[in-house]
């Protein structure tokens, strides 16, 4: 059969088989299976590619510089959504760390079609840092009607092809806009945030696809994380007509998109960057919601220390080994392992340093996270070769979302 001649159902059904095989595999401790393994989710990996050729179209040829970084086309009915996220690290780290969250949801049952005339709703928060013992203070605006709008200004109608060129702008009516280059939001309830960005600093092969690789592009996966960006050089200014008054920053920031259905049933989420030793941390992972079941686990890890950089995921052969999460304690710990590298990945942060932020559902944007500012991220990569790299990071970001979020 020719790629890009499957049907979605047939590709999806697929893709489950992989995940289960793979999480069946991943059980085992026998030594053959132990050495097998790797060639089971390099597979996955494989039928994650080719199966995003041909699940439900195929891949739109480019005829411009593009990224997926930029708005996907909205599916005929929801529900769906959009969202960009950027972390903004200071040089000074006396300074406050600031969040900035934009989204655009099609509700579940509505029309893409109608959303494409008048628009969706949506909403713009900001995240800033008041230090380990006080959690963070969230700023939030609903907005009615958002737009997805592409590189000619024009409503988005098609997916975008990888590129290293994010030409794009989400704009919500009456609060301001996001670019890949610049961030401006006004508030109705007094608060405002400008930011500039420059280019992001990273290899291309990362840039194209993000920590997912070519599966990006899959329709059959309920979600998608892509990373734009680790430490793009930025510059930025909150102001506020509460006592949290004007804040003024530069350094870098970390910035990168998701877009689906809705968030995993649980999930987890970190960054940092220290700009003086070069490294940067991001990862993501939790329920990957396929195969009829959220017990399966995936999980997503890109790491730079100064020219080195490591991504740990299904596609370049990872094998999950084990996660711990205990959103009460505020403690995350990770094991993975790929035909290049073990990883052991470890994150805390204070309890009193965590608030509620919004996430998509179903029904829209509603509280269902929790995130924290203050978390000390903590990496040890040994690789085939022997080389041991320690990375602490610290004032990281730690998310506890969906049924992993503390209840007490």
């Amino acid at each position: 059969m020719l790629l890009g001649t499957h049907s979605g159902d047939s590709c999806a059904r697929l893709l489950s088989w992989g995940v289960l095989l793979h999480t069946m595999v991943n059980k085992e401790k026998t030594m053959i299976l132990e050495q097998c393994r790797y060639l089971v989710v390099a597979g996955l990996g494989v039928g994650l590619a080719l199966g995003t050729l041909g699940c439900e179209g195929t891949v739109p040829q480019p005829t411009s510089p593009s990224s997926v970084m930029e708005p996907h086309a909205l599916p005929t009915k929801g529900p769906w959504f959009e969202g960009w996220y950027a972390r903004f690290t200071p040089e000074n780290p006396q300074e406050p760390t600031v969040g900035v969250i934009v989204g655009s949801h099609l509700p579940a049952d509505a029309s893409g079609t109608e959303a494409l005339r008048s628009g969706s709703p949506g909403f713009a928060s900001v995240l800033l840092s008041q230090g380990k013992d006080l959690p963070l203070k969230v700023f939030e605006q609903r907005v009615a009607r958002t737009f997805l709008l592409g590189p000619d200004g024009k409503v988005v109608d098609q997916d975008p092809v990888p590129g290293l060129n994010a030409q794009f702008e989400w704009r919500a009516q009456g609060t301001g806009h996001l670019t890949a280059k610049a961030i401006e939001l006004a508030s109705s309830h007094g608060w405002q945030f400008q930011a500039k960005l420059g280019t992001p600093r990273q290899g291309v092969l990362s840039s194209l696809f993000g920590p997912e690789g070519p599966a990006v592009l899959s329709k059959a996966l309920p979600i998608h994380w892509y990373v734009y960006g680790q430490d793009i050089p930025a510059v930025w200014e909150f102001a506020s007509n509460t006592s949290q008054g004007v804040s003024k920053g530069k350094g870098t920031a970390h910035f990168e998109k998701n877009w689906g259905r809705a968030f995993p049933e649980r999930y987890i989420w970190l960054q940092g960057t220290d700009a003086r030793t070069g490294s940067s941390i991001a990862a993501a992972g939790g329920s990957l919601g396929i195969a009829g079941t959220n017990r399966l686990q995936a999980h997503l890890v890109v790491i730079k220390k100064g020219k080195r950089s490591w991504t740990f995921s299904p596609v370049t052969g990872a094998v999950f080994g084990r996660a711990d999460v205990d959103a009460c304690t505020g403690n995350f710990r990770l094991e993975m392992r790929s035909v290049e590298a073990e990883l052991v990945l470890s994150a805390r942060a204070p309890r009193a340093s965590f608030a509620d932020i919004l996430i998509p559902t179903s029904g829209g944007f509603e509280p269902g996270s929790e995130q924290s500012f203050a978390s000390t991220i903590e990496a040890t990569i040994r690789t085939r070769e022997g080389e041991v790299f320690e990375i602490p990071i610290q004032s990281g970001g730690l998310e506890f979302g969906g049924a992993y979020k503390c209840r007490s």
